[in-house]
């Protein structure tokens, strides 16, 4: 939770991360979200030279914040890593979490009432959603099994339910 984002590298971060799961295993994490409105650090996809964020990264007493990852850019990484994404979902709107100077607001307002506002954001189209919203969670699932199978030179991988029909 809350460490992808302090990597130079968050592919290679998520690439080791999944070699610790076993296949049909899950990974859960929580990030800052980089499609808040309120973002304004570089989008990892869209930077060329990422090894110049490699002295930035772990630096204690620090922010350290390198990267934060728009819900799709994560989602692309995972794919990437054999990883099927289950749920994608962003939470926290600047009333709930206090940013843009509301919270002075948290005195007066219920926690209930700052809950069903966070909630009702959910009923936005998800780039309105994504903008509002400050934290990312995700979960993805690794695939069973994956086996490669050498076709005409190219390496084509499969998942093992879709090769049981051609066994048959």
């Amino acid at each position: 939770f809350e460490v992808i984002e302090h990597t130079a590298h968050p592919d290679q971060f998520l690439k080791h991360l999944t070699s610790f799961i076993k296949p049909g295993g899950y990974l859960i994490l929580s990030t800052p979200n980089g499609a808040y409105c309120r973002n304004n650090l570089p989008c990892f996809s869209d930077t060329a030279n990422k090894e110049q964020f490699e002295t930035k990264q772990f630096k204690p007493n620090a922010d350290g914040h390198i990267f934060l990852l728009w819900p799709s850019e994560l989602e692309a990484l995972a794919k990437q890593c054999n990883l099927n994404p289950v749920m994608l979902k962003t939470f926290g709107t600047p009333l709930s979490c206090g940013h843009c100077g509301i919270h002075y607001l948290h005195k007066f307002i219920p926690h209930c009432v700052l809950n069903i506002v966070d909630k009702a954001t959910h009923i936005f189209p998800p780039f309105i959603r994504n903008f509002l919203s400050y934290g990312l969670v995700a979960v993805f699932k690794k695939e069973e099994y994956q086996i490669t199978l050498h076709k005409s030179s190219k390496i084509v991988r499969k998942n093992v339910t879709q090769i049981s029909k051609y066994t048959k």
